[in-house]
């Protein structure tokens, strides 16, 4: 999609797609709204809008209208085209593409219901701070045209700051927000909403907890082009922010299965069946947990250079879906909802080792961004090239 060419056409999926729905209401009047969503897709449109809005006018009447839903996208390059109504936008893509429009109406519309669904008390708290080495300006030379005095109030070239809202269940009941995660349609876009739990392969819960610090998710915005994955990438994925989502929603589910299960443990063992017993399962319960983590790090760096079309679940054995659930499209819990949503990304990328020419590996020409007065071969170089899938996680990461 973000790279308009009519060629880039998908084989397989490197990561699936998923919008992520947040809803605030106010303690006092919890008719008082605010739904959030961010989605795996290069941007929103107003038909896509329009769309889900009618859906949950249907639903719920007026209690989400235009005035209190906000749709965004992390503009990920990597995601399904043909659901702009624009002419423009569908040259590339040969015109409209229904299945791409209807992936992310009913993704976005199931999110927001399983979310309307799982309103609870919550806290929520705000941290901000400068993240270092996951961007740089693509565009310095355009960036020294702005005058020395205004250039002179920033310590760099591109805006550094990573803002990051909290949710957690409440230590007292101050405001309410749904947040949950499930899987959706096996096709372009699955639905994502949450719970306090973290889920299994038989759709019981675990780990359910109700304590002041049990995170149910969060929100983060930081300016980053989504292009870890460039033009020629053949692979649907939502690129270095679908990396960080899905990286923190599985590393959080599975602490969530460890605290559970040493609860369980120190339970029994007040109960006399002795603590050293239990010590080495605990052990091992960690060191799977290291290794699931470094299976998960190792799939989104090595990519699906061995089988293009195969999926995360596929690879790994989760806890929280099953590949019956995932084709079928039914929902399945999870714990812990984090969306990475996109900022003021201008000219921000993540490809920090700068752009070189594809044909003779010497640097772009910076001024014009070309290769002997050709852009098609200026391409950016991340962390790990020439391995895109491995610069998308650690840019995710």
């Amino acid at each position: 999609m973000g790279y308009a060419m009519p060629l880039q056409i998908s084989r397989g999926i490197h990561t699936r797609l998923y919008a992520r729905a947040f809803i605030v209401a106010g303690s006092k009047d919890n008719r008082r709204r605010f739904v959030y969503v961010v989605s795996d897709a290069c941007m929103e449109s107003q038909l896509v809008t329009l769309r889900v809005l009618a859906r949950l006018q249907v639903e719920y009447g007026g209690l989400y209208n235009a005035d209190n839903v906000v749709l965004s996208g992390t503009h990920t390059h990597a995601s399904p085209a043909g659901f702009l109504q624009y002419v423009l936008y569908s040259i590339t893509s040969l015109g409209f593409v229904q299945q791409s429009f209807d992936a992310l109406v009913d993704g976005i519309s199931e999110a927001v219901r399983f979310a309307h669904e799982d309103l609870a008390p919550a806290d929520v708290s705000w941290a901000s701070g400068e993240l270092q080495g996951a961007n740089i300006n693509r565009s310095p030379t355009a960036y020294l045209a702005n005058p020395a005095d205004e250039r002179a109030k920033y310590a760099w070239d591109v805006d550094k700051d990573m803002d990051i809202l909290r949710i957690k269940h409440p230590a007292t009941t101050a405001a309410a927000t749904g947040v949950r995660l499930a899987t959706g349609p096996a096709n372009m876009l699955g639905a994502v909403a949450g719970d306090n739990a973290a889920g299994t392969q038989d759709g019981s819960l675990v780990g359910q907890k109700t304590t002041e610090d049990d995170g149910r998710g969060l929100i983060s915005w930081f300016p980053v082009h989504c292009t870890s994955m460039n033009n020629t990438n053949p692979f649907v994925s939502g690129d270095n922010k679908g990396a960080a989502a899905g990286i923190l929603e599985k590393e959080w589910q599975i602490r969530a299965t460890v605290d559970q299960k040493r609860s369980h443990t120190k339970h029994e063992a007040d109960m006399g069946a002795g603590s050293t017993r239990h010590q080495p399962g605990d052990i091992v319960q960690w060191s799977r947990c290291r290794q699931w983590l470094s299976q998960l790090s190792a799939w989104l760096i090595g990519g699906l250079k061995g089988n293009p079309a195969s999926r995360l679940e596929d690879r790994l054995s989760l806890h929280d879906q099953t590949s019956a659930d995932a084709t079928s499209g039914a929902g399945v819990r999870q714990g812990f909802t984090a969306a990475f949503a996109q900022s003021s990304v201008g000219d921000t990328s993540p490809n920090v080792l700068g752009a070189y020419c594809l044909d003779t590996g010497e640097p772009c020409v910076m001024s014009s961004s070309t290769c002997g007065g050709r852009n098609e071969l200026c391409h950016g170089r991340g962390p790990a090239w020439p391995d895109d899938t491995a610069s998308t996680a650690i840019i995710g990461q």
